[in-house]
């Protein structure tokens, strides 16, 4: 998702305003969790928009995403 509306929106509205739509879109998506963690997911998501554009890889996202919910995950089993 991340790729996608930056790359499909940068062209036209510039890397700022696509790296804000998709963080948008992406809180949006995690809303299931509460208002109380959108915060959280904007903050995440502005990170991880950040270093797709910076470094143009997806694989640091996809490894950040992972660690982050085995994270949360054990945290829930303990």
């Amino acid at each position: 998702m991340c790729a996608y509306v930056i790359k499909a929106l940068s062209a036209r509205f510039g890397a700022t305003a696509a790296l804000n739509i998709s963080v948008a879109i992406r809180a949006s998506y995690h809303l299931y969790q509460g208002v109380i963690m959108l915060p959280w997911h904007c903050v995440y998501g502005l990170v991880q928009a950040y270093v797709y554009v910076r470094y143009g890889r997806l694989w640091p996202l996809f490894v950040s995403h992972a660690v982050l919910d085995f994270a949360a995950m054990m945290v829930l089993a303990s």
